[in-house]
């Protein structure tokens, strides 16, 4: 019996259909590569805006006072997303402790740790401050700070 010659495919076809193989698998490659850091991107883009709505508080000092009764009396407002009161300091000393914390709403409570609403005015009294006091609020989203002296 004679050996019959097989006809392949000639190497350049092979050579064409390799390439295209490959070209295929790079690009499923690369694309899924694009489609995992965009991911990535929207998920960082959301934590951003979160975390700058979450620290975006804003609590301004609008007076601060000492009466004849070495009473502070700071009036804060705050704007348009609620706050989150952690202490009070007279003279770099927390004082929330010896404070009251009246809203307008007629509630009062002890300035610490405390949660505001959103454009809310309230009065923080404390007791015993003397004739002069640096007054600084900390809460969520920094620090307000503010002079008193006695009127």
């Amino acid at each position: 019996m004679q050996r019959q010659y097989l006809r392949g495919i000639s190497e350049y076809i092979s050579a064409a259909l390799l390439a295209i193989i490959v070209l295929g698998v790079g690009a499923l490659v690369v694309s899924r590569i694009f489609e995992n850091a965009y991911t990535a991107q929207q998920l960082a883009e959301r934590q951003l805006v979160k975390t700058t709505l979450e620290t975006r508080q804003d609590l301004i000092i609008t007076l601060a006072y000492i009466d004849s009764n070495d009473t502070l009396h700071v009036v804060i407002v705050t704007d348009n997303t609620p706050v989150k009161l952690y202490d009070v300091y007279i003279n770099d000393t927390p004082w929330s402790s010896r404070c009251t914390l009246s809203l307008n709403n007629g509630q009062t409570l002890i300035p610490h740790n405390v949660a505001l609403p959103y454009y809310a005015a309230a009065t923080i009294t404390c007791n015993g401050a003397g004739s002069y006091a640096d007054v600084k609020i900390v809460y969520e989203g920094g620090e307000a700070y503010a002079s008193a002296k006695r009127i």
